[in-house]
């Protein structure tokens, strides 16, 4: 897929390795720089510490530690978010996760299983493109 407007860096949270690996390895073919949690407390720290500066944030909901949604409150409480973009990627898709996510101010919701991981990468640029 050749699409100038992409992010430089995401920063990709779920707690399942193959989750990680794939998205990752796809993510990079497109080449986008990838920044791994396995959880929202990690993903925390490291915007705290400025580590990272990524542009778009994908997160899972059912995660160890603090879920996506807790994660999401945080960030916002802590203002990490201030122009990045953020979509939930997740299997969880019934209409109560999608609303309380969606007054959490996401840019966009993709079930993953619902889609193979191409068509999740396509869904991924589709919103980072209309979002910036």
């Amino acid at each position: 897929m050749n699409n100038s407007k992409k992010p430089k860096t995401v920063f990709l949270v779920d707690d399942e390795d193959f989750v990680l690996d794939i998205y990752s390895k796809k993510l990079k073919q497109q080449d986008i720089n990838v920044i791994c949690s396995k959880n929202g407390e990690e993903m925390i720290e490291k915007l705290l510490s400025k580590e990272t500066r990524p542009d778009m944030i994908l997160l899972d909901i059912i995660m160890p530690k603090m879920d996506g949604l807790e994660t999401l409150k945080r960030a916002h409480e802590e203002n990490l978010l201030d122009n990045i973009i953020v979509i939930m990627l997740t299997n969880q898709g019934n209409d109560q996760i999608i609303n309380i996510s969606k007054k959490l101010n996401i840019h966009g919701f993709i079930v993953k299983s619902s889609y193979s991981p191409t068509e999740v990468i396509e869904e991924i640029l589709r919103i980072y493109t209309e979002n910036i």
